[in-house]
């Protein structure tokens, strides 16, 4: 009697998630590696969250040194002025673009994690349909396969099914979006 896991791979910074989806035995850890049984394999075209965090603090530090020295450059091209009225409005203006700039990029950026946040989700709970199906058998079976033919067309383009302990790999290539050919093939 195995403990299940799934694993959701992210192709662009080469991290794995892995779940563990139920044990047949109950146990609360995973067990050890020979009991283990994989029962779904996913991978995502883009980077995990951790990732994408780590990498938009660096480009949030970058760019706000980016606008500070902006906002010197008007300064020092002021310093002889009187004018403080005029040098005020320009470091004023200079600083709106900044948060105009700050609120699109946080807004791509809540897509990103968003989606980053469902393929994770999805590979889980379609790993739970799978497993139900083979083990635990709460859904009855006819409610299980829509259930799990309703997670498949909700699958993004870019989250690939690697391996699946229903599907063989012809059904799994046959079942892939096209868009997605070039993950599979490269």
């Amino acid at each position: 009697m195995p403990c299940c896991i799934a694993i959701i791979r992210f192709l662009q910074c080469g991290h794995k998630n892995l779940f563990k989806i139920g044990c047949t035995k109950g146990c609360e850890n995973l067990c050890e590696v020979s009991r283990q049984r994989t029962l779904l394999v996913t991978e995502y075209l883009w980077m995990c969250e951790d990732c994408n965090l780590r990498i938009w603090g660096e480009e949030d530090d970058t760019r706000a040194d980016a606008w500070e020295v902006r906002a010197d450059g008007i300064r020092s091209d002021f310093s002889h002025s009187h004018r403080t009225d005029l040098l005020n409005g320009l470091v004023d203006n200079l600083h709106a673009r900044e948060r105009l700039e700050d609120k699109r990029v946080e807004a791509t950026r809540l897509l990103r994690l968003e989606e980053t946040q469902w393929v994770a989700e999805w590979t889980f709970e379609y790993a739970m349909m799978i497993f139900d199906v083979l083990y635990k058998q709460v859904y009855d079976p006819q409610r299980a396969r829509e259930r799990i033919r309703q997670l498949l067309t909700l699958r993004l383009w870019d989250l690939i099914v690697v391996r699946d302990s229903l599907r063989d790999g012809k059904e799994l290539l046959r079942h892939q979006s096209k868009r997605s050919g070039f993950i599979i093939s490269g």
